[in-house]
């Protein structure tokens, strides 16, 4: 297991700057998924620490050992890329045993290593099939077999279960958990899926254009998102954005282009003031009539309603504001339709105060 730290990482293409100036440091035996939309520089990060790429400016440390200038193959770091990278002409064991191989280990060592993470991945039995006569998720299972063979330091992983369909997406994320937590190793995933994000890891960073928005685990981050950017791409919000017009200690009104907003929650900031809130959808209940008796509830009218199987979620016209609202389709609970009239509440400490500088 080691550390990771990155300090003022900045990289250039010409004149685009990819990475800005982060500064990160990853403990050892954590997955941590650098999460964000294409281009935000998540696997220029992942390259600069693999030795594929030159920063322009910064520093890598790995167990507090400056690695900038560490040629790749003396990192003794393991990838898994997107597309898997096996060689076709060989048995899924050669794969595996490739690295050990061009690291010259005696053939008993190699013997001990393949066979022992062969067992970890669950591809006994397979030693003798090419990569051909395997499915996608044996495929992925033998190329992660292949970086932990070596027994790197680190584990990088680009995108690598994003070539899977989605139920085996799903399985092949409990297992790779399995596999990282029996092995114990340190690793950093990249990864444009929220929902792979919120389940692999230990800790998520959030990326957007170059910079690092939010660090934290993925409760933290999901439950309490620091802004805008961070809400409404890890996840569905809602927005609420205008000037504070009063305020008490149990609710406040903020006054927007859609009317007077009552919002049940307190605020750092002061009357007069513009702020920006956001709620996810599920934090709302749905009610036929008025129940709030600590502030005014929001109403609106129902226009669309999507099911989704085990949810079912609803587009609300709150005097034009669209509001979207989630709840669980459970046996015998009462569902709205399209044109009823309903009255949104939420618990006070969800409706968050977004950090977002909002102009009046």
């Amino acid at each position: 297991m080691a550390t990771v730290r990155l300090e003022n990482l900045t990289k250039k293409y010409g004149e685009n700057t990819v990475l800005d100036g982060i500064s990160l440091e990853i403990p050892e035996g954590t997955l941590v998924s650098l999460l964000g939309p294409s281009g935000c520089g998540k696997t220029t990060t992942l390259r600069l620490i693999a030795g594929f790429e030159q920063a322009d400016g910064g520093d890598i440390y790995i167990d507090n050992q400056r690695v900038n200038d560490i040629k790749v193959h003396q990192r003794n770091i393991g990838m898994v890329f997107q597309s898997y990278a096996l060689f076709p002409h060989m048995t899924v064991w050669d794969n595996v045993a490739y690295g050990l191989k061009q690291r010259k280990l005696s053939k008993k060592e190699i013997d001990s290593r393949v066979k022992d993470v062969l067992k970890l991945v669950q591809l006994e039995g397979y030693e003798a099939r090419k990569p051909k006569q395997l499915s996608g998720g044996q495929q992925q299972r033998v190329a992660l077999a292949r970086a932990l063979v070596i027994q790197p330091k680190i584990l990088l992983l680009d995108e690598s279960l994003s070539a899977l369909d989605k139920k085996l997406r799903v399985e092949m994320q409990v297992e790779l958990r399995r596999i990282l937590d029996a092995s114990g190793i340190t690793a950093l995933f990249v990864t444009h899926d929220q929902e792979e994000a919120l389940t692999l890891s230990d800790y998520i960073v959030v990326m957007d254009r170059g910079t690092i928005v939010q660090v934290g685990k993925p409760y933290e981050v999901y439950e309490a998102p620091k802004n805008r950017f961070v809400a409404s791409f890890l996840g569905k919000s809602n927005f609420f954005e205008g000037v504070i017009k009063e305020k008490n200690d149990i609710v406040i009104i903020l006054e927007t282009s859609f009317g007077e907003m009552p919002l049940a929650t307190s605020s750092p900031r002061e009357v007069g003031e513009a702020a920006l809130y956001s709620i996810r959808p599920e934090k709302i209940k749905l009610e036929a009539t008025d129940k709030n008796s600590a502030a005014e509830s929001i109403s609106g009218v129902v226009k669309f309603v999507t099911y989704a199987g085990n949810i079912s979620s609803y587009t609300i016209d709150c005097n034009g504001l669209q509001v979207i609202a989630e709840s669980q389709n459970a046996v015998g609970e009462f569902q709205f339709k399209e044109g009823d009239l309903v009255f949104l509440c939420w618990e006070p400490q969800f409706c968050l105060l977004m950090e977002d500088e909002v102009k009046k």
